[in-house]
């Protein structure tokens, strides 16, 4: 059987707390409402990573267990 180490990140990110919702190549999110439906659930987290190509987003700010800090360039001023 081959080792999914995105699930496992994931799975592990989850158990720790994490909130996390699946995003495209762009870093858009690929669900309604992500910062609502953003999940700790492993059953959820298997269904979105378990076999895509999807990356691994997560919450941050008040639900979370992370500040972020999003600096930007020229053209974020």
């Amino acid at each position: 059987m081959k080792s999914n180490l995105k699930l496992q990140a994931a799975l592990d990110l989850a158990a720790k707390g994490v909130y996390l919702f699946p995003t495209d190549h762009r870093k858009k999110p690929v669900i309604k409402a992500w910062p609502d439906n953003a999940t700790c659930d492993p059953r959820k987290i298997q269904f979105w990573f378990g076999n895509s190509n999807l990356n691994i987003a997560e919450i941050t700010g008040i639900k979370s267990v992370f500040v972020c800090l999003d600096v930007d360039g020229e053209e974020g001023k």
